[in-house]
This record gives structure tokens, C-alpha cells and sequence, in this order.
């Protein structure tokens, strides 16, 4: 070693506030590419500083990357609190993905699917806009409460929801536990798939019918009273209902002579159902016998 070499000072990079701050940005932006990032290191100087900045970028880097992660789950649980979704809650692989392909082909947009009933609670919550659920008992267990909470969980908490389950062990009293579970169906183990398919159409429809009928009450800005007493007359229509069946049915008393409360209600029905319907479905009273719905308007 010469020794103009031997004399010669040590050389030490410092860099600037301005400087740094604009090294950290680079940083963050060629993390993902390893040979740009590392050619950029080693244009700041001595190695020390090298590693200091790997060591607080990478923590960085980490830290901003997980709370991207948070917020990415937080969206995903935010969506499935607003678009309607259904899901397959089922241990077996291979039967999920066979049970999810099936629910795409009958309609459902939003499929989810869950291994164990612990996972799918995170998504049973008030309100939520759960359209079906297709569940699968384990045939390893004589009862599987796990599964049966889930159903009558799920039917507390989203009571329009459709659910069906299948039991995986062909218990004598499977279908019996998952009836009084909530559950709209069940089937056995052995089912054909094309019954599982024209039961699940059936239940949907009916589901879809009910919102449609809800719906169209909603719009019509009925009272609770005047929906029970416009439900009444729907059962029977085209026939006269009388004030006194009205009474009994609707407010569970007998309905006396001069009594006009009735007259009052079904008026505010009869306009409200003009103004939706014109005179495709109406009420009419039929003076001395009662009231009767006419038309052939879907409600």
C-alpha cells in the first residue's frame, strides 16, 4: 500500500435534510425492483449508511404495506355489508367449489365460500344482505351442533335469507334438527344434484316473490294496520269480505253494528292503490255486505 494511500482521509458521504427525504421516497418506489434499489443504495455513500437506510426503509415499507393490507380487508367486509352475496359453508374442498359453480349457474352474482362455521359467522350479521346460504352437516359426528348453530344463527340474525343444508350422515333425525334449525330445506347425503338445483330455484323464487310483494307495500306507504287489513282482503279477492271477518282477523274483536272504523281505513287504501294502480286493482264496498279487491294487479 503506497503511501499517499496510507494518508489519505477517509471519505464520508453526508447527506442533506432535502437530500435524504428524496433518497427515502426513491426508495420506497424501487423497493419492489431489487437490482434498481440496490444499484440506488450504493450511490448514497459508506456502508454504514447503507444499512441504516435498508433498516428503517424495509421497516417502513413493511409497516405502510400492512396497514394497506388492514385497509383491504376492511373494504372487503364493507362490501359484503352492501352488495347482497351468498355462501357455502361446507369442510369438504372439492364439494364447496362444486356447491359455489352450481349457485353461479342459478343467478347469484357474489358467491362466497367459507371451510368452517366459525369463518362464516363473520359475515351473518343484522341486517346483512345474505341472499342464500348452502351449508353441509358432517357425517363424522353423531349431531353437528357447530353447523346447526350457524343455521339458526343465521336465521335469527338475516330472516329473509334462503337456507339449505345437507346432511353429509343421513341421520334419522337429520332433517329434523335442521328444520327446527331454521333451515328452508334439507336433504340427505344421497341426494340427485339436479334436485338440489330445482329445490334451490323454488326457494329463491319464492324468496324474490316476497321482496317484490314487500317492496310493493313499501311504495304504497300503507300503515301496519292498513298492510293486515290489504293482506286480509288480497287472500280473499274477488270475494266480499265482511266488516265483522275483518275485525276478527285484523284486530282479533267482534265487530259491532255502526262501527265505521273500517270504512276509514279501507278509504285511505282505496286512494293510496289509485294512485299506484289506477284501476288495475281497487277496493270496492259493497254497500250492507263489506268490501271486496278487484283486479288482476300482482301485490
Amino acid at each position: 500500500m503506497s503511501a499517499s494511500s496510507m494518508s489519505r482521509p477517509a471519505v464520508t458521504t453526508h447527506l442533506p435534510g432535502s437530500t435524504l427525504k428524496s433518497a427515502k421516497g426513491t426508495l420506497a418506489t424501487l423497493y419492489p425492483f431489487p437490482c434498481l434499489y440496490l444499484v440506488f443504495l450504493l450511490t448514497l455513500g459508506r456502508a454504514d449508511r447503507i444499512r441504516r437506510l435498508i433498516h428503517v426503509e424495509c421497516r417502513e415499507f413493511s409497516s405502510s404495506h400492512g396497514k394497506k393490507s388492514d385497509k383491504t380487508l376492511s373494504d372487503e367486509s364493507e362490501m359484503t355489508n352492501r352488495a347482497s352475496f351468498a355462501v357455502v359453508v361446507e369442510r369438504d374442498t372439492a364439494q364447496r367449489t362444486a356447491w359455489s359453480q352450481m349457485l353461479e349457474r342459478s343467478g347469484l352474482r357474489r358467491v362466497l365460500r367459507r371451510a368452517r362455521p366459525a369463518e362464516a359467522r363473520e359475515l351473518v350479521t343484522p341486517g346483512a344482505p345474505l341472499t342464500a346460504m348452502l351449508v353441509g352437516l358432517t357425517a363424522h359426528l353423531p349431531r353437528d351442533d357447530d353447523m346447526l348453530g350457524l343455521i339458526a344463527e343465521a336465521r335469527r340474525l338475516v330472516p329473509d335469507a334462503v337456507i339449505l343444508a345437507i346432511d353429509h350422515g343421513n341421520r334419522p333425525r337429520g332433517a329434523a334438527e335442521i328444520f327446527a334449525a331454521g333451515a328452508d330445506d334439507a336433504l340427505r347425503a344421497d341426494h340427485d344434484p339436479s334436485e338440489l338445483r330445482a329445490r334451490l330455484s323454488v326457494r329463491l323464487r319464492g324468496a324474490s316473490l316476497a321482496g317484490q310483494r314487500a317492496a310493493r307495500l313499501v311504495q304504497l306507504g300503507l300503515t301496519p294496520l292498513e298492510e293486515r287489513i290489504l293482506a286480509f282482503l288480497n287472500l280473499r279477492r274477488g270475494q266480499i269480505v265482511s266488516r265483522s271477518a275483518l275485525a276478527a282477523e285484523v284486530a282479533g274483536a267482534e265487530w259491532s253494528y255502526g262501527d265505521r272504523r273500517f270504512d276509514v281505513h279501507v278509504g285511505r287504501i282505496r286512494k293510496k292503490l289509485e294512485e299506484s294502480y289506477g284501476t288495475a286493482l281497487r277496493v270496492r264496498t259493497i254497500r250492507a255486505q263489506g268490501y271486496v279487491l278487484e283486479g288482476d294487479a300482482p301485490l
